[in-house]
C-alpha cells in the first residue's frame, strides 16, 4: 500500500502514472482470460494513502481522474467503511479534502457514521421534496379554508357568519387568485405578498383585508399540515394607513332622516321602517335586529340577549323608545321573528332598498345603514358617557375601537343606551311619535301576507 503526503505534486504525480498503469493492468486482464479466468473491468488502477492522516487516501480511476477518500470504523464497529469525498478539481483540491476528511473521521471516532448520515439527509430531503410537490397551491386551498377554518381556528367549531363568509371568497376572488393562486403555498414569499399589496394601492382597505386574510388562511394550512410550518411571509408588510370613516350629522339632517323614515311607515313595510328606527336607537348591527327573534326579548331587563351574534353572545340594551318601536309590529302567528316579512315564517328582507328610499328623501345618499352605528356611538361619548360602556353597548370586542369617538365617565349601560336613544330619537324628531303610538301602518302589509300564507298552505296541501 502506497503512502505519502497527498498534495498537489503527489497528485499530478498520480496522474502521471496512469497510462502506465492502464496498460499494465490491462495486459494482466488479457492474460487472466487467456489462462481461462474471469473477466474483471478495469476499475481503479492506484491506491494512495497519506503518511500523516491515517484513513485520508486518494484513487486513480480506469479514466484517468483521481478521486479522494476517507476510510474509518466507526465507534463501536468493527467494520471498516470508505467514503467517497470527491472527484480532484477546482471543487476538491488535496487540501480541502483532507480537511474534509478530518471531519468524517472524527465523527466517526465520536460513533457518527457519516455515510448513514448523508442518508438519512438525502432521504429527508427527498421526502420534503416529495411533501413540497404534494402541497396545496393556494387555488386548491382556497375551498378548504372555511372549513378547515372551523376546526382549527382560535375558537374550534365556530364557523364564521355567512356574510364573513361572503366577503373573504370575495376578496379571495378578486385579489388573491388572480396574483397567488397557482403558487404552491410554501413557495408564496414576502416579496410576493408585498408585490400584491402594492397593486392594491388604489384601494387601500381591500389590500389590508386580501393580506389580513391571506395571512389567516396561511396560518389555517399550516396548523393543518397542508402546508410547511414557517414564518408567516405576510407578517413583515406594511399595511396601509387607513382612514377612518366618522360620519357626521347635523341637527337638522339628523329631523330629515327622522322625518323621512317615520313617512314611510306608511308606504313600506312597517318590519322594516320600525327595524330602522331601533337600528338607530341602539347603534346595533343590522342583522342583529333585523333576523332577531321574539324569543330572544326580555322586557323585564328591556334587552335582546342574541345567542351568536358577530362578537359571540351578547345583549342589546333595548331603550324604552326602541321597545315601543318593537311594539308597533304585531306578532305573527307561527313567525319566531321580532319584525316579520312577508312570508309567514321569514324575517324582513329588503330593508336596505327601503333605507335607500328613505335616505333619498332625506338628502342623505351616501348615508348608510351601518353609519347610524356610528352616530350613535358618537352621540354618547359627545353626552360625556363611558367609553367602556359605549363599547359594551356596540358590542365592540376591543376597547381601541370605541376610543376613536372621544373620552367620557361612567355610566350603567341600560341608562346609558335609553339616554342616548331619546338624544337621537328627539333630534329627529320621532321620538314624541313613538312615545304617543301616532305611527300607524298600512293594512296592505298584512293582506299580503295573508295571502302569502294561503299560497303556501295550498301549495303544501297539493303536495300532500
Amino acid at each position: 500500500m502506497a503512502t505519502e503526503r497527498i498534495n498537489k505534486t503527489a497528485i499530478d504525480k498520480l496522474i502521471a502514472e496512469a497510462p502506465e498503469l492502464r496498460a499494465q493492468k490491462q495486459a494482466e486482464r488479457e492474460a487472466r482470460i487467456a489462462a481461462g479466468g474471469k473477466d474483471w473491468p478495469l476499475l481503479d488502477l492506484k491506491f494512495l494513502w497519506d503518511e500523516k492522516l491515517t484513513g485520508f487516501g486518494a484513487k486513480l480511476t480506469a479514466a484517468g481522474n483521481v478521486v479522494y477518500l476517507a476510510q474509518y470504523r466507526v465507534k463501536g464497529s468493527p467494520k471498516l467503511q470508505r467514503f467517497t469525498i470527491g472527484k480532484h478539481g477546482a471543487l476538491w483540491t488535496a487540501d480541502k479534502a483532507r480537511d474534509r476528511a478530518q471531519e468524517l473521521i472524527d465523527d466517526a471516532r465520536r460513533g457518527i457514521d457519516p455515510a448513514a448520515e448523508i442518508k438519512r439527509r438525502h432521504r429527508e430531503a427527498a421526502e420534503e421534496e416529495e411533501t413540497r410537490a404534494n402541497r396545496l397551491t393556494l387555488s386548491e386551498f382556497a375551498p378548504l379554508y372555511h372549513d378547515l377554518a372551523k376546526r382549527y381556528g382560535t375558537k374550534k367549531n365556530k364557523a364564521k357568519k355567512p356574510r364573513t363568509i361572503a366577503e373573504d371568497n370575495g376578496l379571495i376572488r378578486r385579489y388573491l387568485m388572480p396574483e397567488l393562486g397557482a403558487m404552491k403555498m410554501d413557495d408564496i414569499t414576502t416579496t410576493h405578498v408585498d408585490e400584491m399589496h402594492r397593486k392594491l394601492h388604489e384601494t387601500p382597505v381591500a389590500a389590508n383585508r386580501a393580506v389580513s386574510l391571506l395571512s389567516h388562511m396561511l396560518n389555517i394550512a399550516m396548523k393543518a399540515g397542508k402546508a410547511a410550518k414557517r414564518d408567516n411571509p405576510c407578517a413583515q408588510v406594511t399595511m396601509y394607513e387607513e382612514k377612518q370613516r366618522k360620519p357626521r350629522l347635523t341637527r337638522a339632517q339628523m329631523l330629515k332622516l327622522g322625518k323621512a323614515l317615520a313617512a314611510r311607515f306608511k308606504t313600506e313595510h312597517p318590519s322594516a321602517v320600525a327595524a330602522l328606527m331601533v337600528l338607530m336607537m341602539t347603534g346595533a348591527r343590522k342583522m342583529e335586529i333585523v333576523a332577531a327573534k321574539r324569543d330572544w326579548l326580555d322586557r323585564e331587563n328591556k334587552c335582546l340577549w342574541l345567542p351568536d351574534s358577530k362578537t359571540d353572545d351578547k345583549p342589546v340594551a333595548l331603550p324604552d323608545l326602541a321597545i315601543k318601536a318593537i311594539d308597533l309590529i304585531p306578532e305573527v302567528s307561527g313567525n319566531p321573528y321580532l319584525f316579520p316579512g312577508i312570508k309567514p315564517t321569514r324575517h324582513i328582507v329588503g330593508v336596505q332598498k327601503i333605507w335607500e328610499r328613505v335616505r333619498k328623501d332625506a338628502g342623505l345618499q351616501k348615508f348608510r345603514i351601518h353609519d347610524m352605528r356610528h352616530i350613535f356611538a358618537t352621540t354618547a361619548v359627545q353626552s360625556r358617557e363611558s367609553l367602556y360602556l359605549t363599547g359594551k353597548a356596540l358590542g365592540h370586542k376591543r376597547a381601541s375601537t370605541t376610543e376613536r369617538y372621544a373620552d367620557a365617565d361612567v355610566a350603567p349601560l341600560f341608562e346609558l343606551s335609553n339616554r342616548t336613544a331619546i338624544t337621537l330619537a328627539d333630534q329627529a324628531g320621532i321620538g314624541k311619535a313613538l312615545a304617543d303610538r301616532k305611527l300607524k301602518a298600512s293594512r296592505k302589509w298584512e293582506k299580503r301576507r295573508n295571502k302569502t300564507k294561503g299560497r303556501v298552505a295550498s301549495a303544501r296541501a297539493a303536495s300532500s
